[in-house]
């Protein structure tokens, strides 16, 4: 069936994209209810939204003036 072949596909290429990524704008969602816990100086669910993302291959990146960029791993 249809789970055999998500297990034989590459886990790579899931990441890079394929079933089971997270969606960019799923990303976008998550980065903002970072943004908003560090603003609330929830350091605790801050760090614990960016640690999900890595989980799942995606780094964020912190720019001066507020901004946070976000690339796949």
């Amino acid at each position: 069936g249809p789970a055999l072949g998500l297990l034989a596909r590459d886990p790579e290429e899931r990441l890079r994209g394929g079933e089971g990524a997270l969606s960019p704008a799923r990303i976008e969602a998550m980065a903002a209810e970072r943004r908003a816990a560090r603003a609330a100086r929830d350091f605790a669910a801050a760090d614990r939204i960016r640690d999900e993302l890595a989980a799942q291959g995606v780094l964020l990146e912190d720019k001066p003036g507020g901004a946070t960029e976000w690339r796949r791993a």
